[in-house]
């Protein structure tokens, strides 16, 4: 435990000290910003607009600190095998992963939360004096949920380029393949929605097979996707709900095993 406590101080340290996170800050102001010009020429539904804006910047940013930051400070890491200083101390393999995971994890909360709080601003100022075209249902705790799973969405995003680093021995290629499996999974549910109705008419069932084989291994980003109950106040199951938290956290917890694994068993010298 103290050394994944360790790494992931020193991992948070380092990434608050990137110029990727100041990119996080500007794009909050611009987003406070943003919002207000955005939502002005809007004559209705300025509300809706206001949320999907904020919730898909929050998106926005951790895919970007995901990408160049985590996963591929980590990537570059062990390309130049600086990874060497850490695993010196009395950090074990697993230990470093998990640390590295927890860290960034902690960044993306902090981005989350500044990126968040622009957005509840921005919404605030946007409806003033507009509050008949706010949503009728609308609720700052179903906006709480929504933000959430984008947050845990990120999170399971984080620990598959996490085992895909470990899998690869080349940052562009750890890269590439999750942007590969990013864009998989927004459209896993649609595409299988469209397989089973093909195979309801008798179309193509291997199409069917491979579209189920694929949802096994590519997480479905879609299912973490609330923005639009939000901006619409539309009641969510709280039974479903936790059902998709419980796929978000089962994913993370295989992916990191899986890295884990592989980690343990590659040559660093």
């Amino acid at each position: 435990m103290n050394g994944i406590i360790l790494v992931a101080g020193l991992t948070f340290r380092q990434a608050i000290r990137h110029k990727a996170v100041h990119v996080v800050l500007a794009l909050a102001l611009g987003l406070f910003l943003a919002n207000l010009v955005i939502t002005s020429s809007f004559t209705w539904e300025v509300g809706k607009v206001a949320v999907d804006v904020g919730l898909s910047t929050v998106s926005l940013s951790g895919l970007l600190l995901i990408f160049f930051l985590g996963v591929g400070n980590l990537a570059a890491d062990l390309e130049r095998r600086s990874v060497y200083m850490v695993l010196s101390r009395p950090v074990t393999r697993s230990q470093f992963l998990v640390g590295t995971f927890v860290g960034m994890c902690l960044v993306l909360l902090a981005a989350a939360g500044i990126l968040a709080l622009c957005a509840v601003l921005s919404f605030k100022f946007s409806v003033m004096g507009k509050e008949a075209w706010v949503p009728m249902g609308f609720s700052w705790s179903l906006f709480g949920l929504a933000l959430a799973m984008q947050i845990l969405a990120l999170f399971v995003l984080l620990a598959l380029g996490i085992l895909l680093v470990c899998l690869t021995s080349q940052q562009f290629t750890a890269l590439f393949l999750l942007f590969l499996a990013y864009v998989i999974g927004q459209s896993l549910e649609t595409v299988q929605k469209a397989a089973l109705a093909r195979t309801a008419l008798g179309e193509n069932p291997v199409l069917t097979w491979v579209v189920k084989v694929a949802g096994w291994i590519f997480p479905n980003f879609s299912a973490f996707d609330y923005k639009l109950a939000a901006a619409y106040g539309l009641p969510q199951d709280p039974v479903q709900m936790a059902w998709v938290a419980a796929y978000g956290l089962a994913y993370i917890g295989f992916s990191l095993w899986l890295a884990v694994w592989a980690f343990s068993r590659r040559e660093l010298s």
